[in-house]
């Protein structure tokens, strides 16, 4: 079974993938990527049974060409914060010693639009706007800072919890008013060659039993 899913939810999609395949004896491979770049290779054929997206958008549009079995369901929402290895982000995004910030290329990744929405709504777009490195995908976007390239990113909590187990890094809330909502979606990708289990693992993803994981991962409840 080939699941697509957006980079940000890889973690999430990998606990859930052990769980399943261990109880149904199925082998799952997970195809991570920018929201963005796997709408595209499903809507030009990529062979994917089960697409888990950064918002609703994408899977949407795979609904709306006929692609999918039905319209996407919710099963997380994303917490956007501001990922740092210096402390100073106690003091938030206006401090004049950030000169490199990361986020998500907003053309691609929901993360990326809800960053600059956040960026746009305190005013400071224009102002970080030469500073800004565009990475491909929320992961991308903490990478950058855990490698040092970037001082700063606006990323996935998700992500961010992911680069706290590997690296001394600081995280900052961010206030959820800031930004809309992010509500990731899954959906079935039609086929007839679309593994006999597939429906079974979706439903096990909306399901009660796993709700508990979702928040661990780093996001809210749908």
């Amino acid at each position: 079974m080939r699941i697509a899913v957006a980079a940000n939810a890889e973690g999430l999609a990998r606990a859930l993938a052990e769980e399943f395949s261990t109880t149904n004896n199925v082998e799952i491979d997970i195809i991570s990527g920018s929201s963005g770049k796997l709408t595209s290779q499903i809507s030009n054929g990529a062979p994917v049974d089960i697409f888990m997206a950064a918002d609703l958008s994408y899977p949407q549009r795979l609904y709306n060409q006929g692609l999918t079995t039905a319209a996407p369901a919710p099963y997380a929402k994303g917490i956007l914060v501001l990922l740092s290895r210096q402390d100073f982000l106690k003091s938030g995004l206006t401090l004049p010693g950030l000169k490199t910030l990361a986020i998500p290329n907003p053309d691609l990744a929901p993360y990326g639009r809800a960053a600059k929405e956040l960026l746009e709504y305190q005013d400071l777009w224009d102002e970080v706007r030469p500073n800004l490195v565009y990475a491909e995908n929320a992961v991308q976007a903490a990478t950058y800072v855990v490698s040092g390239a970037a001082q700063a990113a606006i990323t996935a909590k998700s992500t961010a919890i992911q680069a706290q187990r590997e690296s001394e890094v600081y995280v900052l809330d961010i206030n959820k008013v800031h930004y809309k909502p992010i509500v990731q979606g899954v959906v079935l990708i039609k086929g007839e060659n679309r593994h006999p289990a597939a429906s079974a693992f979706v439903d096990f993803l909306l399901s009660d039993a796993v709700k508990k994981l979702i928040k661990q991962q780093g996001y809210d409840l749908p």
